[in-house]
């Protein structure tokens, strides 16, 4: 993952979390500059206001760092779990537990042994990643989480504003075991959303055209689940 400012990144990232109550606007122009060289009151002078996209566009921007994170401007701090996901009100732990949750009960995973693999056994890091695009700021909590005794390995990319996850990619014994279906995991997905989209299966892979945009959403089962938002325009 790209680091903008290797340097300054980890000596902010404690100061940030402190700071964080205390003074939110002085925060956010003072972290941009640090993250991003990028100062907010300057653009706002020229009357370029940054805000948060709708989720549409924030699926994009994700899409367009997957498929080249040199093509995204981009940073990334770690965070330990009872630190907070700056946008979604929760702590990076909460976020994430409360998505496992929401995926297992919305059959967004193979079975339900998988959830449990990862709440009984599971060693977990936060990473939260920043992307900037035209004139919009958005945070995702990317979560890794591994259990050596399942042999089974998970990564989630949430979106902050929404709690939901955007993309997937899983390892997991029950994979290999039963099979799986990629129409029917990556519906129960893509349904998550709340997004309209039209459905083109192809075996191993499903895909969804997400409606009005570019990316379209592509699960595949082939030894390894992935749902991963792309652009359509981008050779897998």
């Amino acid at each position: 993952m790209k680091r903008l400012n290797k340097w300054l990144l980890p000596l902010c990232a404690g100061l940030l979390l402190i700071a964080a109550a205390l003074l939110p606007p002085q925060l956010s122009a003072w972290r941009d500059g640090r993250l991003y060289g990028v100062h907010t009151e300057e653009m706002e002078s020229v009357g370029v206001a940054l805000t948060v996209p709708e989720l549409p566009e924030r699926i994009e921007l994700l899409s367009r760092w997957l498929a080249d994170p040199d093509a995204v401007v981009s940073a990334t701090q770690e965070l330990a779990g009872t630190d907070p996901a700056a946008g979604s009100g929760y702590t990076a732990q909460a976020l994430y537990d409360r998505e496992l949750e929401g995926l297992a009960r919305a059959a967004s995973l193979p079975d339900s042994g998988v959830a449990e693999t990862f709440w009984e056994g599971g060693r977990c890091s936060y990473i939260q990643l920043y992307l900037r695009g035209d004139r919009v700021n958005v945070e995702y909590l990317i979560v890794t989480v591994w259990s050596r005794e399942a042999d089974a390995y998970m990564e989630l990319v949430i979106d902050e504003e929404s709690g939901l996850t955007l993309a997937l990619t899983l390892a997991h014994p029950s994979l290999y075991l039963y099979g799986q279906d990629a129409l029917r995991l990556g519906t129960a997905f893509v349904e998550r959303l709340g997004l309209d989209y039209r459905l083109q299966d192809e075996g191993d892979q499903a895909r969804f055209r997400l409606s009005g945009s570019y990316v379209e959403y592509v699960c595949s089962t082939a030894g390894l689940l992935q749902i991963m938002p792309r652009d359509e325009w981008v050779e897998p």
